[in-house]
């Protein structure tokens, strides 16, 4: 695949021209997550998706997507950020006119088994 400026964990999404974009719970197109970063972006716009399974990353990886401190908290669902591309979040969005859209459930600080879900309008 290709896409620019991703880091592992970003979630994603197909756009035009089969590249990946950071994916967004604001808009229904942009909400539909076809799996994480399993890796940064190469300096020729190469990325690696993951789609299902468990993503094991680093605290730190998952911290710069996720907002944590400390990684993953085990047993809890992930959503996709409603206001930063890429972005994961602990807590699903609530604006009437965004996406919910189930990511995964931490299976421990460093892993997330992926559980995509379809987008739901609020």
């Amino acid at each position: 695949m290709l896409g620019a400026d991703l880091l592992p964990g970003n979630a994603v999404y197909m756009s035009v021209g089969n590249r990946v974009e950071k994916a967004r719970a604001d808009e229904e197109d942009r909400a539909r997550v076809v799996g994480l970063c399993s890796r940064a972006s190469s300096p020729e716009g190469r990325v690696d998706i993951q789609m299902r399974g468990v993503l094991a990353l680093t605290v730190a990886e998952w911290d710069a997507v996720a907002g944590t401190d400390g990684g993953l908290k085990t047993g809890r669902r992930y959503f996709l950020s409603e206001t930063t591309p890429g972005a994961i979040v602990a807590t699903a969005p609530e604006k009437v006119g965004n996406y919910v859209v189930a990511v995964g459930i931490a299976i421990s600080a460093t892993e997330m088994e992926l559980k995509r879900g379809i987008p739901h309008l609020l």
